[in-house]
């Protein structure tokens, strides 16, 4: 009787027979509600996109302005430079064979020259420039300017004329095409220093163009 009533009566649940117990039908889900779970899918993926560009755009740094223009490197030659310990004959005087024979092997392009080690440095130095011109190898001069070290190369008197002198020794080089350029080392900054001015006026007497 309850089965018959059942399947007589609209208004009651269908349910399928499973043993002797009865369970309703499960509803099927509408399409609105399909729909709606996508859509959400697409907008997660959506913002996960665009969060990893986001991200890669924060981590990738613009490339400088050096590394973009290469027209910098065509103006900026390689400065490939050795310095002082320069090989020695037995007798004292710079090697000026040797020195030039081990900075091609180097491949250096500038040779910065220290007037320190023995008095005979200056007249060394002579020698070497136009060996080191044919090979295409700048020189810089290096020139003590301190009173003690100055005294300790070059011996007395080390008055602020002396070392002046020396000074434009390099200097007038430097302007007649025989070296590159003239550096002093050690020089005397202490205020009222009689060496510093001298040095002053002749590097501002120099800075003229060649």
């Amino acid at each position: 009787m309850a089965d018959s009533w059942a399947a007589s009566d609209p208004t009651r649940p269908r349910a399928r027979r499973r043993g002797l117990t009865l369970r309703p039908i499960p509803p099927k889900r509408c399409k609105a509600e399909t729909r709606i779970a996508i859509s959400t899918l697409i907008s997660k993926r959506t913002l996960t996109c665009l969060f990893a560009v986001f991200l890669l755009c924060t981590i990738a740094q613009p490339a400088s302005a050096q590394a973009r223009s290469p027209a910098r490197q065509n103006h900026s030659p390689p400065h490939f430079a050795d310095y002082d310990s320069e090989p020695r004959r037995a007798d004292g005087h710079v090697d000026g064979e040797a020195l030039l024979a081990r900075l091609k092997e180097l491949h250096v392009t500038t040779y910065y020259w220290l007037v320190w080690h023995a008095r005979t440095d200056w007249d060394d130095l002579k020698l070497f420039l136009p060996k080191a011109a044919e090979a295409n190898i700048e020189v810089w001069v290096y020139l003590a300017g301190d009173a003690s070290e100055f005294r300790l190369r070059h011996g007395d008197p080390a008055s602020p004329e002396r070392i002046a002198e020396w000074l434009k020794f390099c200097l007038q080089a430097w302007r007649e095409g025989k070296c590159d350029g003239v550096v002093t080392y050690c020089l005397d900054k202490q205020p009222r220093s009689r060496v510093f001015d001298l040095a002053r006026d002749l590097f501002g007497q120099y800075r003229q163009p060649r």
